[in-house]
């Protein structure tokens, strides 16, 4: 759904979503309802997103999330692609990975935090050599045709 939708579009969605929630409540499979009514890719896993780890989902969602029992549905979620739904299946015991597993993750992130960083300072250096001036007589004459 596009985020400029109008709100009765949305709040239609969320009417649909509370519905799916209460057949969910009373037996219905979470999965079989997900292939069915979600335009998520996760759909053709029944909704399935794997485990999530800590700052994947938005501050708010991440919330509601971690205030789900296991195998309890969240209430309809507005987030910017449309209403969602979560259902929590399990929790894993947080764990470290060794860094040879995490190595060429690690770098890649270094390696874009490093371009980020190396652009910026290029964008500063030039803008700090350029003569900048503004021609008000043309902007003016120009801002008002």
């Amino acid at each position: 759904m596009p985020p400029s939708a109008d709100e009765e579009t949305w709040t239609e969605k969320i009417d649909v979503a509370e519905q799916l929630k209460h057949r969910v409540e009373k037996g219905e499979d979470f999965a079989t309802l997900a292939k069915q009514y979600s335009g998520h890719p996760s759909a053709v896993n029944g909704g399935d997103l794997g485990y999530l780890h800590q700052g994947m989902l938005d501050e708010g969602v991440q919330e509601t999330v971690e205030a789900l029992d296991i195998n309890q549905i969240s209430d309809p979620i507005r987030v910017l692609e449309g209403i969602v739904l979560f259902r929590l299946n399990g929790i894993q015991t947080e764990k470290l990975k060794p860094f040879d597993e995490v190595r060429q993750r690690a770098a890649g992130l270094l390696y874009r935090e490093l371009q980020d960083k190396a652009w910026d300072n290029y964008v500063h250096e030039l803008k700090a050599s350029a003569d900048i001036y503004i021609n008000e007589k043309l902007y003016v004459q120009n801002n008002h045709e």
